[in-house]
């Protein structure tokens, strides 16, 4: 997308923030996405914002669900919108660090399994983890990588303190869009 088109694009968040802000992220099944995933996919959205890794322990914990089944089930579903699959890039379903390898593998199976859309919310705004995970992202065959700059208020989160996390975000080749606040900034014209 042209930023200076007046085209608008929409990504849908129902399935996974709507999910975790109204039931924690434990109401809805395999089943309940499967079944409307054709109704999004002729909607025409950008994208889909479906699945984090903490969504994921949750399928499993709570539903006994297959988590990878539930991506293959829903790409499936929907062959013409990217579905999104979100991480901090430091972690994978638990609040512990995971090892690269693991991160990196994480990445080549959620391309393998038909994610085409990656967003990365690393909290301190590190870019040497943006850039990394972006890397193994386009590596592994995802499409689209978009960086969040998280919104914070406090004496550090200033105008100045966004304008260059933004700038060093830009200087990495593996990211197509960064978002703040909910302003889009898009890079390469996607």
């Amino acid at each position: 997308m042209n930023p200076n088109s007046h085209e608008v694009n929409f990504v849908d968040v129902t399935v996974r923030d709507g999910n975790q802000s109204l039931w924690d992220a434990t109401g809805l099944t395999t089943a309940m996405m499967f079944s409307i995933a054709p109704v999004m996919d002729r909607v025409g959205f950008k994208a889909v914002d479906f699945i984090s890794s903490m969504h994921m322990g949750m399928a499993v914990r709570w539903h006994k669900e297959n988590p990878w089944e539930r991506i293959r089930l829903v790409c499936q579903a929907m062959p013409n919108t990217p579905l999104s699959f979100g991480t901090s890039g430091r972690r994978f379903i638990g609040f512990k660090h995971s090892p690269d390898s693991v991160l990196a593998l994480v990445l080549k199976r959620m391309a393998a399994n038909g994610i085409r859309r990656l967003w990365i919310i690393d909290a301190p705004h590190e870019a040497d983890v943006i850039y990394r995970n972006a890397r193994w992202a386009k590596a592994a065959g995802i499409e689209d990588v978009m960086v969040a700059l998280s919104y914070s208020i406090s004496p550090v989160h200033t105008d100045e303190y966004y304008a260059q996390k933004a700038r060093q975000i830009v200087e990495c080749p593996d990211v197509d869009t960064i978002y703040k606040t909910g302003k889009v900034i898009y890079l390469t014209g996607n």
